[in-house]
């Protein structure tokens, strides 16, 4: 969950400091060397619709108070949005 955390606070703060293409490149390699070829829309409604994922999360924002007023609705907001940003959906 810190993986999420750590999007939702990056995209927030940095958002108009992130290199879109470099973070496409990135994702692309990681996904190549793991020869990985999804449907990352899919995936991403998969991982929306997981009750064990926002389970975790709430179990993470309790855990750890930086995180208690954050919901894990708009952590996947931002992380839909970054993903759109950089043409993965």
């Amino acid at each position: 969950m810190k993986d999420y955390y750590d999007i939702y606070l990056i995209y927030q703060i940095n958002r108009d400091r992130i290199s879109t293409d470099v973070l496409k490149k990135a994702v692309k390699t990681v996904f190549d060397n793991r020869n990985l070829a999804v449907r990352h829309n899919d995936i991403l409604d998969l991982i929306e619709a997981n009750e064990n994922i926002h389970h975790l999360w709430s179990n993470y924002s309790m855990k750890h108070s930086f995180a208690e007023e954050i919901k894990f609705d708009d952590v996947f907001t931002c992380i839909r949005d970054l993903c759109r940003e950089i043409g993965l959906i």
